[in-house]
């Protein structure tokens, strides 16, 4: 990305997309001059978005603000959830940062979902199923009782793993993750690996801990929530195999190297029931794919 005071439809959507997460004005003049933006350019592009933007009142608005183009603090009017007092919050600090060779294909801010078209290469997706092969059995749930890791049969899957930096693929994939999202490894579950044969599903589900069951307060307690999930195709299935959100009416094809990311924290800090989604059926071959559930707190 190269110095520029003009907004490119891409940067446009990228700001709008930041403030509408409430990023902080400071985070994202930084996410930009990582991406090449001069400090000054990059305060300007964020500050105009910000006086665009609807997400601040002129009430709320710094004077620093209009009178320099420079910020350090912003109020956001946003209306409180209606289980605010019966859910924990949970702080929203990851925001995407521009990056030319991963730029979504698709975008949506509420819930947060980006799909990328190519997140892997096609010799990634390969290593990491020729490595899974020797290693794979039955995927396990957790169990919200207990919080306990088991069999189910909506999860008809196998699976394994591999633990942080223990290959080059999950290496790059570990730093790739924190370069785009800003999820350190230390925030990031092991490497998942599942495969679906013919008629192979997950069904309707959340990735996040509810904070309401017994079986989640030791989880909780370890590394704090599951704010987000990127799940990456390995492979293409024959036919079938997408991944579906029921509640918002979208459903993502699985195309080999491309990624899903989505964030199961909602704006105001909340578990966003909007997540729900399902790794549908295959219809015709199978589906390879690797997830990574990136949490709250440092895991080590």
């Amino acid at each position: 990305m190269t110095n520029n005071t003009k907004q490119t439809p891409t940067l446009n959507q990228w700001l709008k997309s930041q403030i509408a997460r409430g990023c902080a004005f400071n985070d994202m003049v930084a996410s930009m001059q990582t991406a090449g933006y001069a400090q000054a350019d990059a305060q300007a592009q964020v500050t105009q978005a910000f006086v665009a933007s609807s997400t601040m009142t002129d009430a709320t608005m710094p004077v620093t603000l209009l009178e320099q183009n420079v910020a350090t603090t912003f109020t956001f009017s946003q209306s409180a959830s209606p289980m605010a007092d019966s859910q924990p919050v949970y702080q929203r600090t990851h925001c995407y940062t521009p990056n030319l060779e991963f730029i979504p294909s698709f975008t949506l801010h509420a819930p947060r979902i980006m799909v990328f078209d190519q997140f892997l290469s096609d010799e990634e997706c390969d290593t990491l199923i020729a490595l899974s092969q020797a290693k794979i059995e039955d995927s396990r749930v957790v169990d919200p009782k207990t919080g306990e890791f088991v069999l189910h049969p909506e999860r008809t899957s196998r699976g394994t793993h591999f633990e942080h930096q223990s290959n080059a693929v999950v290496i790059a994939l570990e730093s790739r993750i924190y370069t785009l999202f800003g999820f350190a490894v230390n925030h990031q579950e092991a490497t998942q690996i599942l495969n679906y044969p013919v008629g192979g599903e997950y069904r309707a589900h959340y990735d996040y801990f509810s904070p309401t069951l017994t079986g989640s307060q030791a989880i909780l307690a370890q590394a704090g929530q599951r704010l987000a999930t990127v799940v990456m195709y390995l492979n293409a299935p024959k036919e079938g195999g997408g991944t579906a959100f029921p509640n918002i009416g979208l459903t993502v094809t699985a195309k080999k190297g491309s990624a899903v990311y989505f964030e199961n924290v909602d704006l105001n800090g909340h578990v966003d029931t909007q997540t729900l989604h399902a790794g549908l059926p295959v219809l015709a071959g199978e589906k390879w794919i690797a997830t990574k559930w990136l949490r709250e707190r440092a895991l080590f």
